[in-house]
């Protein structure tokens, strides 16, 4: 990883806005547990594209793991405005508002995950809708077993990922 440092470091200096060579650096650091190097190119890829989900996201991540909640609580925040369904950025800005005894500021997120995982069960009975329809029309039973199949591991899916995030048992 030393190796690739150095190279991403020489294409930074020829070319200080190539934001690809910022995070393949940035991967090379967290690999070699540099973090604070790592958070320092994924802020320079924010400023060079502010719109970038993923760099974000990645620096949420990054805070988090560092227990730097105040930190990931702002990055988090900006992932939510970037992408206002991301369950995942609701549901991390929970655990820092909950390890840092904001319990009240975590309200509004378990509401917008509820209204997200909601989302997910209008869709999966949408999908039965057309599962049912598609039944109807064709007489194949097979696919309609499929269909609520897949609905039945998009809900699980969805519940399970929040659980996971809040350290509570999956759901099988």
């Amino acid at each position: 990883y030393e190796e690739a440092i150095q190279d991403y470091s020489k294409i930074i200096e020829l070319c200080p806005k190539d934001f690809d060579a910022y995070s393949d650096r940035a991967f090379c650091y967290k690999c070699l547990k540099q973090y604070e190097k790592m958070i320092q190119d994924y802020s320079k890829i924010i400023e060079l594209r502010p719109k970038n989900y993923d760099a974000h996201l990645t620096l949420a991540n990054s805070y988090f793991d560092l227990e730097q909640y105040e930190k990931a609580i702002q990055c988090y925040s900006k992932t939510i405005e970037l992408k206002p369904k991301d369950d995942l950025a609701y549901t991390r800005r929970i655990i820092c508002y909950e390890r840092l005894n904001q319990y009240e500021k975590a309200i509004p997120d378990y509401s917008k995950i509820i209204k997200v995982i909601i989302c997910i069960l209008k869709n999966a009975i949408q999908y039965t809708n057309y599962g049912k329809v598609t039944l109807d029309i064709t007489g194949n039973v097979q696919n309609e077993i499929c269909n609520l199949e897949f609905i039945v591991l998009l809900v699980a899916n969805a519940l399970n990922a929040f659980g996971n995030e809040l350290g509570m048992e999956a759901v099988t």
